[in-house]
């Protein structure tokens, strides 16, 4: 197959790409932050009645 993208082609084919990479990324940060701050908490409730 021949490569018939120019130089301008590829470069603008890049920066897609990386937006979707990095827009896809901060979707599942959205997810997994709160996640992790339910996790925290339940940790912190635990170590409270363990100190009590």
């Amino acid at each position: 197959m021949k490569n018939e993208l120019t130089a301008d082609e590829w470069r603008a084919l890049t920066e897609a790409l990386n937006y979707i990479n990095e827009t896809r990324l901060y979707e599942e940060q959205k997810e997994i932050i709160p996640a992790y701050e339910r996790a925290v908490q339940k940790v912190r409730k635990v170590e409270k009645g363990l100190h009590a």
